[in-house]
């Protein structure tokens, strides 16, 4: 006669992935910062790009979230500007190579061939993009130069997605910053708009 050892009526269960971590972190950081629980949505945050870091890399675009979300918990506004500049950078690298072609090659990391989101988070990261360089414009004043940048981004990304209409608002809006003083990030905007022509 067999005996078989009960283990319960659950199978024993995978360890957590740094991805199942990072989502829980994340999700813990919502409902703290809903409840107000700054100190402790920041907590979570930076857990969650502790973990993405791990999983991606700490400039992926998809630890870029959590880093937007530290900056929103932040109360120092220092810190908070920082984490959006970190966001920009990272979405930055990733369009230039995936839109422009362009690749940083002291930034470290392979340029990627696509991005590695799909359309519905990319449209996420437009609204994000966006709300960096409101709370940019709001700090800094309309005509700083990382406004101009926020919306330089925000127009690539509105070009991956196809939308023409948009995405030259926010080359526009990127050109009218750069104007004259900043004949580099012109040049991409130049570049960017001759994408955007090659939609139709």
């Amino acid at each position: 006669m067999e005996h078989r050892q009960e283990t319960g009526c659950f199978p024993p269960m995978a360890p957590a992935t740094g991805i199942m971590k990072s989502q829980l972190s994340r999700l813990y950081g919502q409902l703290y910062a809903f409840q107000s629980k700054h100190a402790e949505a920041l907590h979570a945050f930076a857990e969650d790009v502790y973990y993405c870091s791990l999983e991606y890399g700490p400039e992926d675009v998809r630890t870029s979230l959590g880093y937007y979300n530290m900056g929103k918990a932040s109360a120092d506004l220092d810190r908070a500007a920082s984490c959006n500049d970190q966001v920009v950078a990272i979405w930055a690298a990733a369009l230039n190579a995936v839109v422009l072609g362009l690749v940083d090659s002291g930034a470290g990391r392979p340029p990627p061939g696509q991005l590695p989101v799909g359309r519905l988070q990319l449209m996420e990261v437009v609204d994000m993009l966006a709300d960096i360089a409101r709370s940019r414009a709001a700090a800094l004043g309309s005509g700083h130069v990382t406004v101009g940048e926020a919306h330089l981004v925000t127009g690539l990304a509105l070009i991956q997605l196809e939308e023409r209409e948009r995405a030259g608002e926010e080359l526009a809006a990127a050109a009218a910053t750069f104007e004259g003083e900043d004949t580099d990030r012109l040049r991409l905007v130049e570049m960017a708009g001759v994408m955007l022509k090659a939609l139709g």
